[in-house]
């Protein structure tokens, strides 16, 4: 197994637009009960979970459904946030500063940032066609 003593650095990658966090020892029982709306994957961080889902926004209403009738439920996942744009990301060390990796790292962070500030107070989108 890899570990932090050797250098290594945990990265979440793939397609992706859920992330779950979960309590101790439950992994099984959550991926079970995740994958009725969509892929579920391990990433190389303890207990988070990354899914793929049709839409979040439904995902999110029908979990909400799902735990109001079994509050239960709750005991097999900690935390469930949709991620409207993902992008893969790795600890900058592991890239060259000035790197093509880096350079795409950062500016798919940046545009996934600028799009989000976008929508909360009508700052440009980083795909907007200039004036």
């Amino acid at each position: 197994m890899k570990s932090h003593e050797d250098g290594y650095r945990p990265a979440i990658g793939g397609d992706w637009n859920v992330v779950v966090t979960l309590p101790e020892r439950t992994f099984r029982e959550a991926c079970r009960l995740l994958a009725k709306w969509g892929s579920v994957e391990r990433t190389d961080y303890y207990n988070v979970l990354t899914m793929k889902v049709a839409d979040p926004e439904r995902f999110l209403v029908e979990f909400a459904e799902a735990v109001a009738q079994a509050p239960g439920l709750l005991n097999y996942v900690s935390r469930v946030v949709p991620a409207q744009q993902g992008f893969n990301f790795e600890h900058r060390e592991d890239k060259p500063p000035g790197s093509y990796d880096d350079w795409h790292r950062h500016s798919a962070a940046e545009r996934a940032l600028a799009d989000w500030l976008a929508a909360f107070g009508g700052v440009a989108s980083a795909d907007a066609e200039p004036d």
